[in-house]
């Protein structure tokens, strides 16, 4: 028997006929359609790929301008006005113990310098992106007075391949106990390679900075056998070659920090554990040291003999920086150089001190 089912002829909305050709085109739409309907279409909608980002940050952080040495920097502010900060700082990987690095941060907020032991009994792990790092807690004394104003740091850092990481949320000590679920969240977040990578392309992208140092450098006699070298880091100001191929090469450095820069104590057993040589405790400071006068002012001078290389360093506040003065290199290079190191420290004039 004929199939007697007959496509409908196609009707124009104007109630004439469309031409066959257009027909044709129908049907074979129509043909196509249907010539695969053994298996039931699928429609699958693939969702937009969400954009990728270093972190995640909570809504009420707003993101500020980053300086050249800051990868990210946000502002928090409360009901009252009151702010809070969180910055993130990469720099070269540093060779340089928890003891140090968290002694300058105490000194932010009005503590006292802790031992090693004290600052391992501070830390605790925290994940920053896939990697694990250390975070510290560091509270005012005057927190519990004052929490609207009282200081309060909560930090964290790790060490990569290449770079040694600083994530720090501070700001008055309410502000930050409120935010301290939020920055850790923000921590677990981060993607270290993306974020690596938006801070590179930034900073080659950026105008250089004018000059090297953020502080003004002194004026110096520097004795006539000491060659002036290329700092090998961002954080020295000046650089200084000595030495001979019989005696063994040595260096001068000269950097400056903000504040008291760690403590005494800290730098001297940072620049002990240089040596290899085992830490001082504080009572033994003062037979390790001698005062060196400095036409006003007073430097703390220390020499310290290691089995390899010595280390001469001398140590001065002046308003509310701290210089730092070292001289490293073969024993024979830094016996021979201590008096010439000596009187270059004594030479130095501070803008505004004379």
């Amino acid at each position: 028997m004929k199939n007697s089912f007959q496509f409908p002829r196609p009707e124009r909305s104007d109630g004439g006929h469309i031409d066959h050709h257009t027909g044709a085109i129908a049907l074979g739409l129509l043909l196509l359609a249907t010539a695969c309907s053994k298996e039931p279409i699928t429609v699958t909608t693939v969702p937009k790929e969400r954009p990728q980002t270093a972190y995640q940050t909570p809504a009420h952080w707003s993101p500020s301008t980053s300086s050249g040495m800051r990868a990210a920097s946000f502002t928090i502010q409360d009901e009252h006005g009151h702010n809070g900060e969180v910055s993130v700082l990469p720099m070269p990987r540093l060779n340089i113990a928890d003891v140090e690095i968290v002694n300058l941060w105490r000194q932010q907020v009005g503590l006292g310098s802790a031992s090693e032991e004290e600052v391992s009994q501070l830390a605790e792990k925290t994940p920053i992106g896939e990697l694990e790092g250390k975070l510290f807690d560091l509270v005012s004394p005057q927190a519990e007075e004052d929490p609207d104003h009282a200081p309060r740091i909560i930090t964290a850092y790790l060490h990569d391949e290449q770079w040694t990481w600083f994530f720090k949320l501070t700001g008055p000590s309410h502000i930050v106990e409120t935010e301290r679920p939020a920055f850790r969240q923000f921590l677990a977040s981060i993607d270290l390679v993306r974020l690596q990578r938006d801070f590179q392309k930034r900073a080659a992208q950026a105008t250089p900075p004018p000059a090297r140092a953020s502080v003004p450098l002194p004026q110096w006699e520097v004795p006539k056998d000491w060659r002036t070298s290329e700092p090998n880091s961002s954080m020295l100001l000046a650089s200084f070659s000595i030495g001979s191929e019989v005696d063994g090469p040595a260096e001068v450095t000269v950097s400056s920090l903000g504040g008291g820069g760690g403590g005494l104590l800290a730098n001297i057993n940072r620049w002990r554990r240089q040596l290899s040589l085992p830490a001082l405790a504080a009572d033994e400071l003062g037979d390790a040291t001698r005062s060196l006068d400095l036409d006003g002012l007073e430097a703390s001078f220390v020499d310290i003999k290691g089995a390899e290389q010595r280390i001469a360093a001398a140590i001065v506040t002046v308003g509310a920086q701290t210089w730092f003065y070292k001289m490293m290199g073969s024993p024979q290079t830094v016996g021979k150089q201590i008096d010439a190191f000596t009187a270059f420290v004594q030479s130095v004039r501070y803008s505004g001190n004379g």
